[in-house]
């Protein structure tokens, strides 16, 4: 039984995108390595405007402004834009699982995950797994 191209889109974290760029991240061999595996792989992959924002934050602050301007002029995965039921989703499940500090890109990330059918992201943040999604490995 094949897999569905949403099955197989990989979501990408932002975390993902920082640790690409910065050789002193402590995820950055094996987030090059991941990326080599989507490449010859062919792995579809998307984001979403607010990951993207949330990465462009990261890598202002952990590498400067030159290369978080080049990071966004040379960006070319299929970003998801986000509209208001699903913005009014995510804050839903900030308030329904008070145990957890989800921020609102991570709920957001979550909901359309969900709307796409894709459980494996390209992250390294804990809140993935936590909500019941797999780290692309």
């Amino acid at each position: 039984m094949s897999c569905s191209i949403r099955e197989k889109t990989i979501f990408v974290d932002s975390g993902a995108f920082l640790a690409l760029l910065d050789a002193d991240d402590s995820n950055h061999a094996k987030a090059v390595k991941l990326l080599e595996k989507i490449e010859r792989e062919g792995y579809p992959t998307i984001t979403t405007n607010f990951v993207v924002a949330e990465a462009h934050a990261l890598i202002l602050s952990n590498l400067g402004a030159n290369v978080a301007r080049e990071w966004l002029t040379e960006l070319s995965i299929p970003i998801w834009q986000v509209d208001k039921s699903e913005e009014d989703s995510a804050k839903e499940i900030i308030f329904k699982f008070k145990d957890k500090e989800y921020s609102l890109t991570d709920a957001i990330s979550f909901v359309v995950m969900k709307k796409i059918g894709t459980k494996k992201a390209f992250a390294f943040d804990r809140h993935f797994k936590q909500f019941g999604y797999q780290f692309f490995e």
